[in-house]
Parts: C-alpha cells; sequence; structure tokens
C-alpha cells in the first residue's frame, strides 16, 4: 500500500474480528513490533525520545482497561498498546514549553503507528478517555508517567463496511498571509 493510500484509508475501527470461542483472532507479535517502532521516526523536541509503551497482551488486563476506558470493544482487540511519556528529561531542557512539545511529538508518534497499522491490515483507534489512576494501577505505571493514548491492535471484523471520510472543506480551513484571509484561488483547492 502507497503511503497516499494508507493516509486515505485509515479509520477509527472499534469492531474487531473474533474466533468461533469469542477470542481475539491472533496477531502475529513481530508484526506490533512494527507498529510500535514506527513510533520512533516521528519527531522529538531536541532529539529527546520521551515515549515509552507498554503492550498489553494479558486477557484481564485487556478487559480492566476496556472497563476503565468505558469502551467495552477494547476488550475484543488482541492487544492495547499503552503510550505514555516520561517527560523529564524534555522538562529540564526546554522549562514551561516542554508540555506542549510533549503532547505534540506524542500525536505525531501515535499517527506514525496507526498509520502502520493501517498499512498492515489491522485495526486501531486513537482513545483518549480513559480512568488514569485505574491503569496506572494496573499496570504500575508510576506517578509522573503521563499516559498519553491507549491504542488496540486487533484484525478487523470480516467484511465490516466503513463509512466514507467525510472532509472539511479547504476553504473553511485554509488562510493566506493573516487569519481569516480570503486569498484562496479555487483551482488550487480542488482536492
Amino acid at each position: 500500500m502507497d503511503f497516499e493510500e494508507v493516509l486515505k484509508t485509515r479509520r477509527s475501527i472499534r469492531k474487531y474480528a473474533l474466533t468461533k470461542k469469542g477470542e481475539p483472532e491472533k496477531i502475529d507479535i513481530e508484526k506490533i513490533f512494527e507498529i510500535i517502532d514506527a513510533a520512533r521516526y516521528a519527531p522529538m523536541a531536541g532529539g529527546i525520545f520521551s515515549l515509552k509503551f507498554i503492550l498489553v497482551l494479558d486477557r484481564n488486563k485487556i478487559e480492566k482497561i476496556a472497563e476503565y476506558s468505558q469502551q467495552q470493544f477494547l476488550a475484543d482487540a488482541f492487544a492495547i498498546i499503552v503510550v505514555c511519556t516520561d517527560g523529564k528529561a524534555t522538562k529540564r531542557f526546554y522549562g514551561e514549553r516542554a508540555e506542549r512539545y510533549l503532547r505534540q511529538q506524542a500525536g505525531a508518534a501515535i499517527q506514525n503507528m496507526l498509520l502502520k497499522t493501517t498499512e498492515l491490515g489491522f485495526a486501531s483507534v486513537w482513545i483518549g478517555h480513559f480512568y488514569d489512576d485505574g491503569i496506572k494501577e494496573l499496570l504500575k505505571i508510576p506517578d509522573d508517567i503521563f499516559i498519553e493514548a491507549l491504542l488496540p491492535i486487533a484484525k478487523p471484523w470480516p467484511n465490516l463496511k466503513l463509512k466514507e471520510k467525510t472532509l472539511i472543506d479547504m476553504k473553511r480551513i485554509l488562510y493566506f498571509d493573516e487569519w481569516k484571509g480570503k486569498a484562496i484561488k479555487e483551482k488550487v483547492l480542488r482536492h
């Protein structure tokens, strides 16, 4: 799959393939390592890599994470990647601007992982709603570590029909030279 196809076909998928026994279909662990590896190519402020990952494969823990996020479909995922930030070094170097940089670089890394997941033919969705304290206790994450997101990894439900993406009109989001600058040429914005 070329990059443009990956970019245009990535979707937030919440329905996952299950075996006849009702268990998530297995995924080769090496493929999940490829997904996590994609995060290493994201830009990091000052070249300080602040992200850490917890790969959760334990079925009981996955079910608890689904409970702590109030999103039951997570229990059907084969694995969950918990994306965390250890921002101590970035904060020492950048002071008060570090928080901004930490969120930006986490977002870039998460998007890389979502795109790699799509390229490999798997399903995922960026989960940002969860009970931090419950997940931290469950996974023994220290208090000074920030949980950025949960990424379930699964095979998509067979023959899953996904709605076409609705894209916002470029004329509504692109300005030239200043806020609300209207110097837009129609033929430039035909995408």
